[in-house]
């Protein structure tokens, strides 16, 4: 009976209907509950907060004429090397807004359903690279199953940015699919495999890692003798596209440096010595490597200080270069013989390049989505490794589905900590509770959080959560601005103006003494007649060195003098500096000429109310304080000049 149903089993998997109802059943049910989440991540830069996007069909040149931020930046900044030129998902946003507006829900649909359509395409190439009964080999089959339910892959499904992934492998093999046809004699498919290679490029620059693969995939697999020729045009056909793409992205980035990163959040290399570089490269590389068969836990975030520094000499960056070199020189030796192992090992080491920090600085250490095209290769080696090893293919069959199970049910529940920006980062920031960005953008949800709630009680645990994780980030970057801010907007929050508060605020000063955040909030703070005066006095003295030349930090200082403690002397001090520092600072001008008044000195008062009248001559208030002080001095003729210009104003 046992027997019986293993034979079934294998008969089911070895069926085209079944192989292809599960791989997209599998792959579709376990990112299904993705519709129900929202924008996450770094969809506010592509897509809520992108002024390109927001235009819908009119933002589609634009995004064909820019670097990929500006939409959210409004101006082409320096932040990654080499620029980000990927405008085919960006389009993809604006289009889906111009039907739909801003809904996740089809958005998430989208992702899905190209990821579905990636998986049948790649099983439709390698039945054109496997031919025999229109099936595929049972261990090419589950590769391609632990592929499509490999939890590594979940970030670039489950967030909407990661489309441009998707939309670029689904290029390479779709390319892949015309030459084949192109082979079989149908020429008109060399004019689709540009398009395509092309469209691919424009998704994002890791396509032109599929320059090379794409022959040496018919050099390898393809059943048929493929002419010199054939090679030749393919060859063309693929540069065509290269040099247009190069050419445009060149003439839209103005060339392919864009500065250099000044910042270890942009480059987590900043500050690490040669061997401190690259012996943490190699740790990550046995990172990915360890991912792709225990994969947990998974984060999204691996920025710095997540990854610890090693040096090359350490004993796991010595085993990872080994495990690397051992791998290279088979793909070697291999390639020399013709064996198809070969070229899943080349085909890995081109698509992991362009993300492997090797030759290009990726602006982190490391992060689940770079394999996403790479690990294929691992995922096909595993099950032909599993088949060839257990000789008995129940057995092996049996095992690759309890891994498949394992792997699902991961991905599944992976799925949820995607939901939204609150439950991403607040899951995420367990796993990466050494990541700066990670802990700021986790204290800066709970901060959030608390400032929403209307219970007390619960608002102080979520503000003690968000100062805990803040005070971890900026004790392990003080350079941090946004973690500083946030951490004295909690400390303000949770306790009022005080000496932690100020604290945070004026490191942020310290390092951008032009930072209108703190400025802002330090005047919000002293304009606040909820806290006491002498409260608000003491704050804001201590920013006195910083905001010294803000006039409306003088302005708010004077107010307080005058109004709230009748010290019109000190007061008039600190209105007449905001009047110094702008002279069309209007209300500097009134509160002085006020406080003059209120002196019984009008000849003083008149002096800056007659230059607040010039600003504003339909201030009624004006025209009737410069009147009574003449009155108070004694000219009635211009006194009643002015009283006649109030009766005559326009009310």
């Amino acid at each position: 009976m046992a027997n019986n149903k293993k034979t079934i089993l294998e008969a089911v998997m070895q069926s085209r209907k079944w192989q292809i109802g599960l791989l997209l059943g599998i792959s579709i049910f376990i990112y299904l509950d993705t519709l129900n989440f929202n924008y996450a991540l770094d969809d506010a830069l592509y897509i809520t907060d992108n002024s390109f996007t927001k235009k819908g069909f009119g933002g589609i040149k634009e995004q064909l004429l820019n670097e990929s931020l500006v939409g959210f930046y409004k101006t082409q900044k320096s932040l990654l090397t080499g620029g980000r030129y990927r405008p085919l998902a960006p389009i993809t946003y604006c289009i889906e807004y111009e039907f739909f507006g801003f809904n996740p829900r089809v958005s998430h649909l989208i992702n899905i359903l190209l990821y579905a359509s990636l998986l049948l395409l790649i099983y439709h190439v390698f039945l054109i690279f496997f031919p025999g009964k229109n099936t595929l080999p049972i261990w090419l089959f589950c590769g391609l199953l632990l592929y499509a339910t490999h939890p590594l892959h979940l970030e670039v499904v489950a967030n909407i940015k990661g489309r441009d992934q998707i939309l670029s492998l689904i290029s390479g093999f779709l390319t892949l699919w015309f030459f084949a046809k192109f082979i079989k004699n149908k020429p008109i498919m060399i004019i689709l495999a540009a398009i395509s290679f092309f469209l691919g490029l424009l998704a994002k620059e890791s396509t032109i890692t599929f320059l090379p693969l794409i022959p040496l995939a018919f050099f390898f697999f393809y059943h048929e003798k493929v002419s010199t020729k054939k090679y030749a045009i393919i060859s063309i056909t693929l540069l065509v596209p290269t040099a247009c793409w190069f050419f445009l992205r060149s003439r839209v980035l103005h060339g392919f440096e864009t500065g250099v990163e000044t910042t270890v959040l942009n480059n987590p290399f900043l500050y690490l010595s040669t061997s401190e570089k690259y012996g943490t490269i190699l740790y990550t590389w046995l990172l990915y490597f360890k991912l792709h068969f225990i994969p947990f836990p998974l984060t999204h975030d691996y920025y710095p200080f997540q990854i610890p520094v090693k040096e090359i000499s350490n004993f796991w960056s010595v085993l990872s270069l080994i495990l690397y070199l051992f791998v290279f020189v088979l793909g070697i030796i291999g390639l020399a013989r013709k064996k198809p192992f070969a070229f899943w090992i080349i085909y890995f080491g081109a698509t992991f390049s362009i993300s492997s920090n090797l030759f290009f600085n990726i602006g982190t250490f490391m992060n689940e989505r770079f394999v996403f095209e790479a690990s294929l290769a691992i995922c096909i080696g595993l099950g032909y490794y599993l088949f060839k090893q257990i000789k008995k293919v129940q057995y092996a069959l049996a095992i690759s589905l309890v891994v498949l199970l394992v792997f699902s049910g991961l991905s599944f529940n992976r799925t949820f900590a995607w939901k939204d920006n609150f439950t991403l980062f607040t899951t995420d920031v367990n796993t990466s509770d050494n990541s700066v960005k990670c802990l700021v953008a986790a204290g800066g949800m709970y901060y959030e959080k608390a400032k929403e709630t209307g219970n007390k009680t619960e608002k102080n645990s979520l503000l003690e959560q968000s100062i805990k994780l803040l005070q971890k980030a900026v004790q392990l970057l003080p350079s941090h601005e946004t973690g500083q801010l946030l951490l004295a907007n909690a400390y303000m929050e949770k306790s009022g103006p005080n000496d932690l508060t100020a604290q945070h605020y004026i490191s942020v000063l310290k390092q951008n003494p032009a930072n209108e955040m703190v400025s802002n909030n330090v005047i919000s703070i002293l304009n606040d007649k909820k806290y006491e005066v002498a409260k608000r006095l003491e704050f804001g003295f201590k920013f006195e060195k910083y905001l010294g030349e803000n006039p409306a930090y003088n302005y708010l200082i004077g107010t307080l003098y005058c109004r709230e403690l009748n010290n019109l002397d000190d007061g008039i001090v600190f209105l007449q500096k905001a009047y110094e520092i702008d002279h069309q600072y209007i209300d500097a001008l009134k509160d002085l000429g006020t406080a003059y008044a209120i002196k019984g000195m009008y000849k003083e008062s008149n002096e800056y109310l007659l230059k607040a009248h010039e600003i504003d001559k339909a201030d009624k208030q004006i025209i009737q304080n410069i009147g009574l002080n003449y009155q108070n001095m004694g000219d009635m003729e211009i006194a009643n000049t002015y009283f006649e210009l109030l009766q005559n104003s326009p009310k």
